[in-house]
């Protein structure tokens, strides 16, 4: 919908980068304005939300679909990226991660890049991705982790067992809360666009579904 670049960060300068790592992808173009916004209202510096975008290369709408015009679109022009950010006080952008994937976790909200960064950090990870899973029950919507086991061949149960504790500890460290569960599984497991980013929604409909132990991908734990 916006096929031109928004912003841009200035060449041969230092990266910024945030608290949580984040860096920033700079300030918008000229005649391109960007906002960010939660519940249809616009949000102060700092505050993360969606990010809209006003630009001359913005797309007037879906073909002969009124509907889907109509959602993508935020008051006078702005096109609703489904990205989240912020925009610091200074105007640079951030970009956090996207809306749809969120995890509300006993009322606070998750970004998936949060909890993921922590565990790609351990040795005994390749690639892990965090969602959040629903069961039904009272404790509503759980932050699930699941660990691809950065090593071929055979592990004890203990070694299992300990890898999944640090990341539990390693989260709860740096968060301050713990997974619903944490999945070990079997290298290549996490589906993934083209361009190698995780496509989470596919992994929770796998994890849902039963197929993704049905492919025999969880190696631990066993239920």
């Amino acid at each position: 919908e916006a096929t031109v670049g928004v912003s841009t960060w200035t060449p041969g300068t230092a990266p910024l980068v945030d608290a949580r790592g984040v860096i920033s992808v700079g300030r918008p173009f000229s005649d391109i304005d960007i906002r960010i916004i939660a519940d249809g209202e616009p949000l102060p510096a700092g505050a993360v939300g969606e990010i809209v975008i006003h630009s001359p290369a913005n797309t007037r709408g879906y073909f002969r679909d009124e509907a889907e015009t109509a959602r993508l679109f935020w008051r006078d022009g702005y096109i609703r990226t489904g990205d989240l950010g912020y925009l610091d006080e200074a105007g640079q952008l951030f970009v956090t991660g996207r809306l749809k994937n969120i995890i509300k976790h006993a009322g606070a909200t998750i970004f998936p890049e949060e909890p993921e960064q922590i565990t790609d950090g351990l040795a005994a990870v390749r690639r892990s991705a965090a969602v959040g899973i629903d069961s039904g029950g009272p404790e509503g919507e759980q932050l699930y982790v699941f660990a691809e086991l950065s090593k071929p061949g055979s592990y004890t149960e203990n070694e299992f067992q300990e890898t999944a504790v640090d990341v539990v500890q390693a989260i709860h460290a740096q968060l301050g809360i713990r997974p619903g569960r944490v999945y070990l599984l079997r290298p290549h497991s996490i589906p993934l666009t083209a361009n190698g980013k995780t496509q989470h929604a596919a992994l929770r409909d796998l994890y849902l579904s039963g197929n993704l132990r049905a492919q025999q991908a969880i190696l631990f734990p066993g239920y």
